[in-house]
């Protein structure tokens, strides 16, 4: 195997790692998001009663 093979694999690999990490990034602050949108919206209601 060549060592331009070899990059690629290595390119493609480090790629896919690192769209992993950006969806698993996306998804946690999405749940963090809602997650602050129900805590404001509880103390909103809990201000006004």
């Amino acid at each position: 195997m060549s060592s331009l093979s070899t990059a690629l694999i290595i390119q493609i690999l480090f790629s896919v790692v690192l769209f992993a990490f950006l969806f698993y990034f996306m998804a946690k602050n999405s749940e963090l998001k809602k997650e602050i949108e129900s805590k404001k919206n509880s103390r909103i209601k809990s201000s006004e009663g």
